[in-house]
């Protein structure tokens, strides 16, 4: 849900306030913000990739706009998927 807030602020559809609020209520309830370090994030773009919700190298995404609030965004691309797995992924210890 987190990264899903940060590809939403960088697709102009969420504010950084909103993303900051959805990451503090998501930690609040001791939920993961981050995706793990281990994860390998070349696989985990792959496998969105070949999802029922991709058509013509384009994703579906369901985005926060606000708390309550969604837009159904049709146009993600994988490189904007790449970065917010990137951005999003917890650094290694």
């Amino acid at each position: 849900m987190c990264a899903e807030a940060v590809l939403s602020k960088r697709l102009s559809y969420a504010g950084e306030q909103d993303v900051q609020r959805i990451r503090a209520l998501i930690e609040s309830y001791g939920l993961p913000v981050a995706i793990p370090a281990d994860i390998d994030l070349q696989s985990t773009l792959s496998a969105i990739q070949i999802d029922k919700k991709a058509v013509e190298g384009k994703l579906t995404c369901i985005l926060p706009e606000t708390i309550g609030s969604v837009k159904i965004a049709t146009d993600v691309t994988a490189d904007d998927m790449l970065w917010v797995l990137e951005h999003t992924q917890a650094r290694a210890e």
